[in-house]
Protein backbone atom coordinates (compact mmCIF):
# COMPACT_ATOMS: atom_id res chain seq x y z
CA UNK A 1 0.00 0.00 0.00
CA UNK A 2 1.07 3.58 -0.49
CA UNK A 3 2.53 5.19 2.65
CA UNK A 4 1.26 8.67 3.42
CA UNK A 5 3.02 11.13 5.75
CA UNK A 6 2.34 10.27 9.35
CA UNK A 7 0.31 12.89 11.22
CA UNK A 8 -0.06 11.12 14.55
CA UNK A 9 1.21 7.98 16.27
CA UNK A 10 -0.71 6.44 19.15
CA UNK A 11 1.15 3.91 21.23
CA UNK A 12 -0.89 0.81 21.92
CA UNK A 13 -0.53 -1.16 25.11
CA UNK A 14 -1.68 -4.30 26.77
CA UNK A 15 -0.15 -7.76 26.59
CA UNK A 16 -1.82 -10.35 24.44
CA UNK A 17 -4.19 -12.66 26.27
CA UNK A 18 -3.20 -16.29 26.14
CA UNK A 19 -5.55 -19.19 26.58
CA UNK A 20 -5.00 -22.35 28.55
CA UNK A 21 -6.21 -25.36 26.52
CA UNK A 22 -9.35 -27.13 27.66
CA UNK A 23 -9.68 -30.77 28.49
CA UNK A 24 -10.09 -32.49 25.14
CA UNK A 25 -12.93 -34.64 26.41
CA UNK A 26 -16.27 -33.74 24.91
CA UNK A 27 -19.44 -35.01 23.32
CA UNK A 28 -19.27 -38.20 21.31
CA UNK A 29 -19.03 -37.29 17.65
CA UNK A 30 -18.52 -40.78 16.33
CA UNK A 31 -22.06 -41.21 15.09
CA UNK A 32 -22.50 -41.37 11.33
CA UNK A 33 -23.79 -38.22 9.67
CA UNK A 34 -26.34 -39.38 7.15
CA UNK A 35 -28.27 -36.18 6.59
CA UNK A 36 -28.23 -32.47 7.42
CA UNK A 37 -28.89 -31.52 11.06
CA UNK A 38 -32.44 -30.32 10.43
CA UNK A 39 -33.40 -33.79 9.20
CA UNK A 40 -35.71 -36.02 11.23
CA UNK A 41 -34.44 -36.95 14.66
CA UNK A 42 -31.55 -34.46 14.82
CA UNK A 43 -31.18 -32.96 18.31
CA UNK A 44 -31.49 -29.19 18.45
CA UNK A 45 -29.64 -28.74 21.73
CA UNK A 46 -26.09 -27.54 21.54
CA UNK A 47 -23.29 -29.68 23.02
CA UNK A 48 -22.36 -29.38 26.66
CA UNK A 49 -20.15 -26.29 26.72
CA UNK A 50 -17.69 -27.22 29.49
CA UNK A 51 -16.77 -30.42 27.68
CA UNK A 52 -16.53 -28.94 24.18
CA UNK A 53 -12.98 -29.42 22.82
CA UNK A 54 -11.24 -26.26 21.60
CA UNK A 55 -9.80 -27.90 18.51
CA UNK A 56 -8.66 -24.64 16.96
CA UNK A 57 -6.53 -23.44 19.88
CA UNK A 58 -2.93 -24.50 20.11
CA UNK A 59 -3.29 -26.41 16.87
CA UNK A 60 -0.68 -26.41 14.10
CA UNK A 61 -0.85 -23.77 11.42
CA UNK A 62 -3.81 -23.72 9.10
CA UNK A 63 -3.61 -25.67 5.87
CA UNK A 64 -2.40 -22.94 3.59
CA UNK A 65 -2.38 -22.77 -0.16
CA UNK A 66 1.08 -23.21 -1.60
CA UNK A 67 1.46 -19.46 -2.01
CA UNK A 68 1.08 -18.88 1.74
CA UNK A 69 3.23 -21.49 3.46
CA UNK A 70 3.57 -20.72 7.15
CA UNK A 71 5.17 -22.91 9.77
CA UNK A 72 3.60 -23.51 13.20
CA UNK A 73 6.55 -21.68 14.73
CA UNK A 74 5.41 -18.49 13.00
CA UNK A 75 2.09 -18.39 14.83
CA UNK A 76 2.48 -15.97 17.75
CA UNK A 77 -1.12 -16.52 18.80
CA UNK A 78 -0.33 -20.06 19.95
CA UNK A 79 3.23 -19.51 21.21
CA UNK A 80 3.21 -19.90 25.02
CA UNK A 81 6.49 -18.01 25.30
CA UNK A 82 4.85 -14.73 24.35
CA UNK A 83 4.39 -12.50 27.37
CA UNK A 84 0.90 -12.19 28.72
CA UNK A 85 -1.27 -13.86 31.34
CA UNK A 86 -2.56 -17.37 30.79
CA UNK A 87 -6.18 -17.37 31.84
CA UNK A 88 -7.85 -20.47 33.18
CA UNK A 89 -10.57 -21.56 30.78
CA UNK A 90 -12.93 -22.68 33.52
CA UNK A 91 -13.52 -19.27 35.09
CA UNK A 92 -17.28 -18.65 34.79
CA UNK A 93 -18.61 -15.52 33.15
CA UNK A 94 -22.34 -14.84 33.66
CA UNK A 95 -24.05 -14.19 30.35
CA UNK A 96 -26.74 -11.49 30.06
CA UNK A 97 -30.26 -12.61 29.37
CA UNK A 98 -30.31 -12.13 25.60
CA UNK A 99 -33.23 -12.96 23.37
CA UNK A 100 -33.23 -16.68 22.69
CA UNK A 101 -30.41 -17.51 25.14
CA UNK A 102 -30.41 -19.00 28.64
CA UNK A 103 -29.55 -16.50 31.34
CA UNK A 104 -27.37 -18.86 33.32
CA UNK A 105 -24.85 -19.93 30.66
CA UNK A 106 -21.31 -19.86 32.07
CA UNK A 107 -18.31 -19.57 29.77
CA UNK A 108 -15.51 -22.12 30.17
CA UNK A 109 -13.48 -20.18 27.66
CA UNK A 110 -10.92 -17.54 27.18
CA UNK A 111 -11.61 -14.42 29.17
CA UNK A 112 -11.84 -15.22 32.87
CA UNK A 113 -13.57 -12.63 35.03
CA UNK A 114 -13.89 -9.47 32.91
CA UNK A 115 -12.83 -6.10 34.19
CA UNK A 116 -15.92 -4.13 35.05
CA UNK A 117 -19.57 -5.00 34.47
CA UNK A 118 -20.73 -7.37 31.76
CA UNK A 119 -22.77 -5.36 29.29
CA UNK A 120 -25.72 -6.47 27.19
CA UNK A 121 -25.27 -6.25 23.45
CA UNK A 122 -26.91 -2.86 23.07
CA UNK A 123 -25.35 -1.20 26.13
CA UNK A 124 -22.82 1.59 25.80
CA UNK A 125 -19.28 0.78 26.85
CA UNK A 126 -17.99 2.61 29.96
CA UNK A 127 -15.57 5.42 29.40
CA UNK A 128 -11.95 4.33 29.42
CA UNK A 129 -9.05 6.58 30.41
CA UNK A 130 -7.53 8.43 27.51
CA UNK A 131 -3.87 7.50 26.94
CA UNK A 132 -1.20 10.15 26.61
CA UNK A 133 -0.74 11.19 23.00
CA UNK A 134 2.84 11.99 22.01
CA UNK A 135 3.30 15.49 20.57
CA UNK A 136 3.64 15.89 16.85
CA UNK A 137 5.22 18.64 14.83
CA UNK A 138 2.45 19.15 12.32
CA UNK A 139 -0.97 20.59 13.32
CA UNK A 140 -3.80 18.08 13.28
CA UNK A 141 -6.58 18.47 10.76
CA UNK A 142 -10.04 19.32 12.08
CA UNK A 143 -11.59 16.59 9.89
CA UNK A 144 -9.81 13.84 11.84
CA UNK A 145 -12.82 12.99 14.01
CA UNK A 146 -15.07 12.61 10.97
CA UNK A 147 -12.77 10.10 9.28
CA UNK A 148 -11.06 8.30 12.15
CA UNK A 149 -14.09 7.12 14.05
CA UNK A 150 -12.19 5.25 16.73
CA UNK A 151 -11.72 7.41 19.86
CA UNK A 152 -8.27 7.53 21.37
CA UNK A 153 -9.63 5.89 24.54
CA UNK A 154 -10.25 2.56 22.82
CA UNK A 155 -7.90 -0.23 23.76
CA UNK A 156 -7.10 -2.02 20.51
CA UNK A 157 -5.21 -4.81 22.29
CA UNK A 158 -2.29 -4.66 19.88
CA UNK A 159 1.13 -6.15 20.45
CA UNK A 160 3.77 -3.39 20.60
CA UNK A 161 2.48 -1.81 17.39
CA UNK A 162 1.52 1.87 16.98
CA UNK A 163 -1.66 3.03 15.31
CA UNK A 164 -0.66 5.43 12.56
CA UNK A 165 -3.59 7.54 11.33
CA UNK A 166 -3.78 8.70 7.75
CA UNK A 167 -3.30 12.39 6.91
CA UNK A 168 -6.60 14.12 6.26
CA UNK A 169 -6.99 16.20 3.09
CA UNK A 170 -8.29 19.75 3.47
CA UNK A 171 -11.63 18.95 1.86
CA UNK A 172 -13.45 15.69 1.25
CA UNK A 173 -16.69 14.93 -0.58
CA UNK A 174 -19.66 13.78 1.50
CA UNK A 175 -19.21 10.18 0.34
CA UNK A 176 -15.81 9.98 2.07
CA UNK A 177 -16.97 11.20 5.46
CA UNK A 178 -17.71 8.42 7.91
CA UNK A 179 -19.94 9.91 10.59
CA UNK A 180 -19.29 8.07 13.82
CA UNK A 181 -21.03 10.56 16.08
CA UNK A 182 -23.33 8.90 18.65
CA UNK A 183 -25.88 11.60 17.80
CA UNK A 184 -26.07 10.63 14.12
CA UNK A 185 -29.67 9.72 13.22
CA UNK A 186 -30.17 6.00 12.51
CA UNK A 187 -30.63 4.94 8.93
CA UNK A 188 -33.75 3.08 7.89
CA UNK A 189 -32.88 0.07 5.76
CA UNK A 190 -32.22 -3.65 5.73
CA UNK A 191 -30.15 -5.39 8.39
CA UNK A 192 -27.12 -7.28 7.06
CA UNK A 193 -24.91 -9.09 9.59
CA UNK A 194 -21.63 -10.81 8.72
CA UNK A 195 -18.53 -12.44 10.23
CA UNK A 196 -16.07 -15.09 9.15
CA UNK A 197 -13.87 -17.69 10.86
CA UNK A 198 -16.76 -18.97 12.88
CA UNK A 199 -16.92 -22.44 14.50
CA UNK A 200 -14.20 -22.71 16.19
CA UNK A 201 -15.10 -23.32 19.77
CA UNK A 202 -16.41 -19.87 20.60
CA UNK A 203 -19.14 -19.40 18.01
CA UNK A 204 -21.73 -20.07 20.71
CA UNK A 205 -20.86 -16.60 21.99
CA UNK A 206 -21.43 -14.84 18.66
CA UNK A 207 -24.53 -17.00 18.12
CA UNK A 208 -26.05 -15.30 21.19
CA UNK A 209 -25.53 -11.98 19.43
CA UNK A 210 -27.42 -13.33 16.42
CA UNK A 211 -30.29 -14.40 18.67
CA UNK A 212 -30.51 -10.82 19.87
CA UNK A 213 -30.15 -9.26 16.41
CA UNK A 214 -32.62 -11.63 14.76
CA UNK A 215 -35.47 -12.36 17.20
CA UNK A 216 -38.39 -14.43 15.98
CA UNK A 217 -40.11 -12.78 13.04
CA UNK A 218 -37.29 -10.30 12.32
CA UNK A 219 -36.15 -9.63 8.78
CA UNK A 220 -32.58 -9.37 7.59
CA UNK A 221 -29.70 -11.35 6.12
CA UNK A 222 -26.89 -13.20 7.88
CA UNK A 223 -23.78 -13.73 5.75
CA UNK A 224 -20.56 -15.64 6.41
CA UNK A 225 -17.09 -14.63 5.24
CA UNK A 226 -15.71 -18.17 5.03
CA UNK A 227 -14.19 -20.81 7.34
CA UNK A 228 -17.58 -21.78 8.67
CA UNK A 229 -16.65 -25.03 10.48
CA UNK A 230 -13.18 -25.93 11.73
CA UNK A 231 -10.82 -27.60 11.09
CA UNK A 232 -11.73 -29.08 7.72
CA UNK A 233 -15.34 -28.18 6.98
CA UNK A 234 -16.50 -31.79 7.15
CA UNK A 235 -20.12 -32.84 7.46
CA UNK A 236 -19.44 -33.91 11.03
CA UNK A 237 -17.92 -30.53 11.91
CA UNK A 238 -20.86 -28.66 10.41
CA UNK A 239 -23.20 -30.94 12.36
CA UNK A 240 -21.36 -30.78 15.68
CA UNK A 241 -20.04 -27.21 15.71
CA UNK A 242 -21.83 -24.93 13.27
CA UNK A 243 -25.40 -26.19 13.35
CA UNK A 244 -26.09 -26.02 17.12
CA UNK A 245 -25.00 -22.36 17.17
CA UNK A 246 -25.13 -20.34 13.96
CA UNK A 247 -27.40 -22.99 12.50
CA UNK A 248 -30.26 -21.51 14.51
CA UNK A 249 -30.29 -18.81 11.80
CA UNK A 250 -29.61 -21.03 8.81
CA UNK A 251 -32.83 -20.02 7.07
CA UNK A 252 -31.51 -16.48 6.58
CA UNK A 253 -27.82 -17.35 6.00
CA UNK A 254 -26.05 -16.53 2.74
CA UNK A 255 -22.62 -18.16 3.07
CA UNK A 256 -19.27 -17.95 1.36
CA UNK A 257 -16.51 -20.58 1.66
CA UNK A 258 -13.01 -20.30 3.11
CA UNK A 259 -9.83 -22.34 3.00
CA UNK A 260 -10.91 -24.55 5.90
CA UNK A 261 -14.19 -25.33 4.12
CA UNK A 262 -12.11 -26.29 1.11
CA UNK A 263 -10.00 -28.73 3.15
CA UNK A 264 -12.80 -31.24 2.54
CA UNK A 265 -13.46 -30.05 -1.02
CA UNK A 266 -16.59 -28.14 0.15
CA UNK A 267 -18.17 -31.48 1.05
CA UNK A 268 -19.58 -30.31 4.38
CA UNK A 269 -20.34 -26.82 3.05
CA UNK A 270 -22.40 -28.17 0.14
CA UNK A 271 -24.08 -30.79 2.36
CA UNK A 272 -25.16 -28.09 4.79
CA UNK A 273 -26.10 -25.14 2.56
CA UNK A 274 -26.83 -26.46 -0.93
CA UNK A 275 -30.35 -27.84 -0.61
CA UNK A 276 -32.25 -24.74 -1.75
CA UNK A 277 -33.46 -23.66 1.70
CA UNK A 278 -30.55 -21.47 2.82
CA UNK A 279 -30.24 -17.85 1.66
CA UNK A 280 -33.84 -17.11 0.67
CA UNK A 281 -32.60 -13.69 -0.50
CA UNK A 282 -31.01 -15.49 -3.46
CA UNK A 283 -33.86 -17.95 -3.89
CA UNK A 284 -31.80 -20.67 -2.23
CA UNK A 285 -28.98 -20.36 -4.75
CA UNK A 286 -25.53 -20.56 -3.15
CA UNK A 287 -23.65 -21.17 -6.37
CA UNK A 288 -22.86 -24.24 -8.43
CA UNK A 289 -20.82 -26.25 -5.96
CA UNK A 290 -18.02 -26.91 -5.73
CA UNK A 291 -16.72 -25.32 -8.93
CA UNK A 292 -18.58 -22.02 -8.92
CA UNK A 293 -19.32 -21.06 -5.31
CA UNK A 294 -20.48 -17.56 -6.10
CA UNK A 295 -23.87 -15.91 -6.48
CA UNK A 296 -25.62 -12.53 -6.20
CA UNK A 297 -28.81 -11.26 -4.66
CA UNK A 298 -30.62 -8.06 -3.66
CA UNK A 299 -30.94 -6.67 -0.15
CA UNK A 300 -33.35 -3.77 -0.41
CA UNK A 301 -31.91 -1.45 -3.04
CA UNK A 302 -28.42 -2.95 -2.74
CA UNK A 303 -26.79 -5.58 -4.96
CA UNK A 304 -24.80 -8.07 -2.88
CA UNK A 305 -22.14 -10.53 -4.14
CA UNK A 306 -20.93 -13.66 -2.36
CA UNK A 307 -17.71 -14.99 -3.90
CA UNK A 308 -15.12 -17.74 -3.46
CA UNK A 309 -11.56 -16.49 -3.05
CA UNK A 310 -10.18 -20.03 -2.70
CA UNK A 311 -10.48 -20.89 -6.39
CA UNK A 312 -9.29 -17.47 -7.55
CA UNK A 313 -5.66 -17.05 -8.60
CA UNK A 314 -5.80 -13.57 -10.05
CA UNK A 315 -9.23 -14.12 -11.62
CA UNK A 316 -8.82 -11.60 -14.39
CA UNK A 317 -10.88 -11.19 -17.53
CA UNK A 318 -11.59 -14.58 -19.07
CA UNK A 319 -11.82 -16.40 -15.74
CA UNK A 320 -15.27 -17.77 -14.81
CA UNK A 321 -15.62 -15.69 -11.63
CA UNK A 322 -14.50 -12.41 -13.19
CA UNK A 323 -16.67 -12.80 -16.28
CA UNK A 324 -19.70 -13.75 -14.16
CA UNK A 325 -19.22 -10.71 -11.92
CA UNK A 326 -18.70 -8.33 -14.85
CA UNK A 327 -21.88 -9.61 -16.51
CA UNK A 328 -23.96 -9.28 -13.34
CA UNK A 329 -22.68 -5.76 -12.61
CA UNK A 330 -23.68 -4.76 -16.15
CA UNK A 331 -27.08 -6.46 -15.98
CA UNK A 332 -27.96 -5.25 -12.47
CA UNK A 333 -26.71 -1.68 -12.03
CA UNK A 334 -27.28 -0.33 -8.54
CA UNK A 335 -26.44 2.86 -6.72
CA UNK A 336 -24.96 0.74 -3.91
CA UNK A 337 -23.19 -2.62 -3.94
CA UNK A 338 -21.46 -4.85 -1.38
CA UNK A 339 -19.24 -7.89 -1.92
CA UNK A 340 -17.82 -10.48 0.46
CA UNK A 341 -15.33 -13.33 0.28
CA UNK A 342 -12.79 -14.98 2.56
CA UNK A 343 -9.25 -13.70 1.87
CA UNK A 344 -8.86 -9.95 2.47
CA UNK A 345 -7.38 -7.82 -0.26
CA UNK A 346 -5.84 -5.59 2.40
CA UNK A 347 -5.00 -6.60 5.97
CA UNK A 348 -2.48 -5.99 8.73
CA UNK A 349 -3.36 -9.27 10.43
CA UNK A 350 -1.33 -12.47 10.45
CA UNK A 351 -1.82 -13.29 6.75
CA UNK A 352 -1.60 -9.72 5.48
CA UNK A 353 -2.60 -8.46 2.03
CA UNK A 354 -3.77 -11.13 -0.41
CA UNK A 355 -3.74 -10.41 -4.14
CA UNK A 356 -5.84 -13.43 -5.16
CA UNK A 357 -8.85 -11.17 -5.71
CA UNK A 358 -6.94 -8.11 -6.92
CA UNK A 359 -8.59 -8.11 -10.35
CA UNK A 360 -12.00 -8.59 -8.77
CA UNK A 361 -11.31 -5.70 -6.36
CA UNK A 362 -10.36 -3.47 -9.30
CA UNK A 363 -13.49 -4.44 -11.22
CA UNK A 364 -15.70 -3.64 -8.23
CA UNK A 365 -13.86 -0.36 -7.72
CA UNK A 366 -14.21 0.62 -11.37
CA UNK A 367 -17.93 -0.18 -11.30
CA UNK A 368 -18.61 1.91 -8.20
CA UNK A 369 -19.08 -0.77 -5.51
CA UNK A 370 -19.04 0.54 -1.96
CA UNK A 371 -18.16 -2.11 0.62
CA UNK A 372 -16.05 -5.29 0.69
CA UNK A 373 -16.04 -7.65 3.70
CA UNK A 374 -13.58 -10.53 4.25
CA UNK A 375 -12.29 -12.77 7.02
CA UNK A 376 -9.26 -15.14 7.11
CA UNK A 377 -7.31 -12.99 9.56
CA UNK A 378 -8.78 -13.66 12.99
CA UNK A 379 -9.32 -10.03 13.96
CA UNK A 380 -11.40 -6.99 13.06
CA UNK A 381 -10.08 -4.18 10.89
CA UNK A 382 -11.63 -1.27 9.01
CA UNK A 383 -9.88 0.71 6.28
CA UNK A 384 -10.37 4.19 4.92
CA UNK A 385 -11.89 4.39 1.43
CA UNK A 386 -9.27 3.08 -1.00
CA UNK A 387 -8.63 2.95 -4.72
CA UNK A 388 -7.70 -0.06 -6.82
CA UNK A 389 -4.12 -0.15 -5.47
CA UNK A 390 -4.95 0.36 -1.81
CA UNK A 391 -4.21 4.09 -1.53
CA UNK A 392 -6.59 6.45 0.23
CA UNK A 393 -9.22 7.89 -2.05
CA UNK A 394 -12.10 9.93 -0.70
CA UNK A 395 -14.54 8.24 -3.07
CA UNK A 396 -13.05 4.75 -2.84
CA UNK A 397 -14.28 1.43 -1.47
CA UNK A 398 -14.32 0.65 2.23
CA UNK A 399 -12.99 -2.73 3.33
CA UNK A 400 -13.79 -4.55 6.58
CA UNK A 401 -11.96 -7.63 7.83
CA UNK A 402 -14.27 -9.49 10.24
CA UNK A 403 -12.57 -12.75 11.21
CA UNK A 404 -14.11 -12.63 14.67
CA UNK A 405 -16.94 -15.15 14.38
CA UNK A 406 -15.59 -17.58 16.99
CA UNK A 407 -12.24 -19.06 15.98
CA UNK A 408 -9.22 -18.25 18.15
CA UNK A 409 -8.12 -14.63 17.78
CA UNK A 410 -4.63 -13.70 16.65
CA UNK A 411 -2.41 -10.63 17.15
CA UNK A 412 -2.33 -8.00 14.42
CA UNK A 413 0.00 -5.12 13.60
CA UNK A 414 -2.48 -2.38 12.68
CA UNK A 415 0.39 -0.51 11.03
CA UNK A 416 -1.11 0.55 7.71
CA UNK A 417 -1.95 4.25 7.26
CA UNK A 418 -5.34 3.40 5.79
CA UNK A 419 -6.25 1.13 8.73
CA UNK A 420 -8.38 3.13 11.16
CA UNK A 421 -9.98 0.57 13.49
CA UNK A 422 -8.33 -2.58 14.85
CA UNK A 423 -9.31 -5.29 17.32
CA UNK A 424 -7.69 -8.62 18.13
CA UNK A 425 -9.18 -9.22 21.59
CA UNK A 426 -12.96 -9.40 21.10
CA UNK A 427 -15.13 -11.79 19.13
CA UNK A 428 -18.14 -10.20 17.49
CA UNK A 429 -20.10 -9.52 14.31
CA UNK A 430 -20.44 -6.61 11.92
CA UNK A 431 -23.99 -5.34 11.61
CA UNK A 432 -24.77 -3.06 8.67
CA UNK A 433 -27.92 -1.19 7.78
CA UNK A 434 -28.20 -1.06 4.00
CA UNK A 435 -30.36 1.93 3.11
CA UNK A 436 -31.11 3.63 -0.22
CA UNK A 437 -27.99 5.59 -1.10
CA UNK A 438 -26.20 5.05 2.22
CA UNK A 439 -25.17 2.57 4.90
CA UNK A 440 -24.29 2.47 8.57
CA UNK A 441 -22.16 -0.11 10.37
CA UNK A 442 -21.43 -1.29 13.89
CA UNK A 443 -19.07 -3.92 15.23
CA UNK A 444 -20.93 -5.63 18.08
CA UNK A 445 -18.72 -7.50 20.57
CA UNK A 446 -19.74 -10.56 22.55
CA UNK A 447 -20.87 -10.17 26.15
CA UNK A 448 -18.04 -9.12 28.44
CA UNK A 449 -16.07 -7.32 25.70
CA UNK A 450 -16.18 -3.58 25.07
CA UNK A 451 -14.45 -2.90 21.74
CA UNK A 452 -16.77 -1.39 19.18
CA UNK A 453 -16.55 0.57 15.93
CA UNK A 454 -19.40 2.34 14.17
CA UNK A 455 -20.19 4.95 11.57
CA UNK A 456 -22.11 5.68 8.39
CA UNK A 457 -21.46 6.83 4.84
CA UNK A 458 -23.18 7.70 1.61
CA UNK A 459 -22.73 5.31 -1.30
CA UNK A 460 -20.22 6.26 -3.96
Amino acid sequence: MRWWPVALALACSGPPIRVAPLDASGPDTSADVSGPPWAEGWPDARPDLPGEPMADLGAPADVWRNDSILSPDALPATDPSVDGPVLAPDAPIPTPDLVGSPADVASPLRDGPPEGPILPVDAAAPDAPTPDVPPVDAPQATADVAIHSEPASLDFGLVDAPIIPDPIPDALPDSAIVDASPDAPPLVGERFVIAGDICGSNCWRTALLLDNLFPAGASGVLATAGDNAYQDGTQQEFADKYDPEWGRHRSRTCPSPGNHDWNSGLDGYAWYFNDGTACPASGGNVGTLPDAAWYAYDVGTWRVYSMDSETCWGCGAGSPLYDWLAADLAANPRACALAYWHRPRWSTGEHGDDDSMSEVWTLLYDQGADVVVSGHDHDYERFLPQDDVGAFEANGMVEFVVGTGGASLRPMACNDPESVACNDTAWGVLSLTLAPGAYSFEFIPVAGQTFTDSGSSACR
